[in-house]
């Protein structure tokens, strides 16, 4: 946001002091500036009306973790420039049609309408911020990505007016080019993200609309993530914040993860951001949650026929038993000492559950539960973001 409106701001100042309408351009300037101003100010407010605190929303859009990532996300993921690299190499052709465009329009800038070059200089502010920035992730590069596009006309409109045998060649040229990049999108279909929306899908359904989820990540839009201070807000543990709560853990404080446990998470979503906190959130998981697929935790523990199993309860609702298979089970429960059968109602905190019937094992997880399910064997997290930049 902040390289928009700056590239739009020089582009209404530059425009303005090519055709010399200063005032007009230090105002558009101004508008922009406030409009911008009042945008985030409403975003505040929205917040603070569903229980946030304006200062903090506000702390959070200009010093939050998004922000710290942007200004030193470098130094945590180390050396980022071959991301650039990548996509210069993977798309030279192109990029090269585009830049050979722009540098023929700027021959041609004062000739241009007022329009056209706030375009230009719009397109050139913000692709120099976005290449130049140590920290180019593949996401960021399409804020410039489109305004390049559109001075890749300008090359083919001059080498036209050349020799028709040279304008013949170059046009195929272009078309190879272009089929060839379009060729490798087959590639990428292969690619897909099935199965990180199975893993929301379920993730959602497992949840009811006031329940909380854990990820790290912020992966199902539409529940509560616990540990926020507000709905909307993102508990994000990027490398920077990984490398914090690790950091705080060899020396015993382990508020950042309290505060997530706190807010009763009911599934657990694992990926490798997880994983990176393995040693820090393992012990949680231990006594807390059951695996219901490779990828989802959900609130519950492991029953063992005769064995007295200690559950530290993270979610408050009701709980039922299952088979590994996934249906009800029916089997009569010592819950805190006291016998319980069918459903049983427990609050957050310790329960000390036993079971004397049958030879296998059994499950006690929420009540609600509506899909099928298989409980694995042996767990074994899968690759939920697979070769994300790379492939």
């Amino acid at each position: 946001a902040v390289y928009f409106n700056l590239a739009l701001g020089l582009a209404l100042l530059g425009d303005g002091f090519v055709r010399r309408a200063f005032k007009e351009a230090v105002l558009s300037g101004a508008v922009l500036v406030l409009g911008w101003a009042a945008v985030v100010l409403a975003y505040g407010l929205f917040f603070a009306l569903h229980g946030a605190e304006l200062t903090e929303v506000l702390r959070q859009v200009f010093f939050g973790p998004t922000a710290q990532n942007v200004i030193a996300g470098h130094q945590s993921y180390g050396g980022l420039r071959w991301l650039i690299l990548q996509t210069l190499i993977r798309n030279a052709a192109l990029y090269v049609l585009c830049l050979a465009g722009l540098g023929l329009v700027l021959m041609r800038l004062t000739g241009l309408t007022s329009a056209e070059r706030r375009a230009w200089i719009f397109s050139g502010v913000i692709s120099v911020l976005v290449f130049a920035h140590p920290a180019p992730w593949p996401y960021n590069l399409i804020m410039a990505i489109p305004f390049l596009g559109l001075w890749s006309t300008a090359l083919p409109r001059f080498v036209r007016k050349g020799p028709a045998a040279v304008s013949a060649l170059f046009a195929g040229v272009v078309a190879i080019v272009l089929v060839t990049s379009f060729a490798r999108n087959a590639h990428y279909l292969d690619h897909d993200n099935r199965f990180q929306n199975e893993t929301v899908r379920l993730a959602e359904t497992l949840l009811g609309p006031d329940d909380a989820y854990a990820d790290g990540t912020g992966m199902v839009v539409t529940r509560r993530l616990a540990g926020s201070r507000w709905r909307g807000q993102v508990v994000s543990w990027d490398r920077l914040g990984i490398g914090t709560i690790l950091a705080n853990a060899r020396r015993g404080n382990l508020d950042r993860i309290e505060a997530v446990i706190k807010g009763s998470p009911k599934i657990w979503i694992l990926s490798y951001r997880t994983a990176a906190l393995d040693s820090v959130l393992e012990p949680y998981f231990r006594t807390s949650y059951v695996p219901i697929s490779s990828n989802v935790l959900i609130s519950g523990v492991k029953l063992v026929p005769g064995e007295e199993i200690l559950f530290q309860n993270r979610w408050k609702g009701s709980y039922r038993l299952y088979r590994a298979d996934g249906r009800p089970a029916a089997a009569p429960l010592i819950v805190d000492g006291k016998p319980a059968t069918g459903g049983v109602a427990l609050g957050a905190g310790k329960h000390s559950i036993r079971f004397e019937e049958g030879r296998a094992p059994l499950f006690l997880l929420p009540a609600d539960i509506t899909v099928p399910f298989t409980i694995p064997r042996r767990h074994e997290q899968r690759v939920l973001f697979d070769r994300v930049y790379t492939f």
